[in-house]
C-alpha cells in the first residue's frame, strides 16, 4: 500500500454493530465518503470516547472534507436497524505508510 492508494470497503454489518474505519499499525487514511443502505450513525472514536458526528433514519451517504483517521483515532459507522444486517461503506486514500 502506498500514499495515494485508494482504500474502502462495503460490509454487511449486524443490527446494532459497527463498521470500524481503522487502518492498521502506523498507516493513516483520509476518508472522503461513507454511508449505508439504511439507518446508520457516524462516530469518531479513540478506543474510549465515542462522539456522534451524524445520524440518519434512511439510506444515506456523507461527502466530507477528508477526515484523517489513524489506528487509535478513527471513524465508526453503526447500523442502527433494530433487527437486520445492512450494508455500510466508506472510501478514501492512504495518507501515510
Amino acid at each position: 500500500m502506498a500514499v495515494g492508494d485508494a482504500v474502502g470497503d462495503i460490509v454487511s454489518v449486524a443490527a446494532g454493530a459497527y463498521l470500524d474505519v481503522q487502518p492498521a499499525g502506523a498507516i493513516e487514511w483520509n476518508i472522503h465518503h461513507c454511508g449505508g443502505e439504511d439507518s446508520a450513525e457516524l462516530y469518531y472514536y479513540d478506543g474510549t470516547d465515542l462522539i456522534k458526528l451524524d445520524a440518519d433514519a434512511a439510506p444515506w451517504w456523507m461527502l466530507m472534507p477528508p477526515f484523517h483517521v489513524t489506528n487509535v483515532k478513527y471513524l465508526r459507522i453503526k447500523n442502527t436497524h433494530a433487527t437486520l444486517a445492512k450494508l455500510l461503506w466508506y472510501n478514501g486514500v492512504v495518507s501515510k505508510v
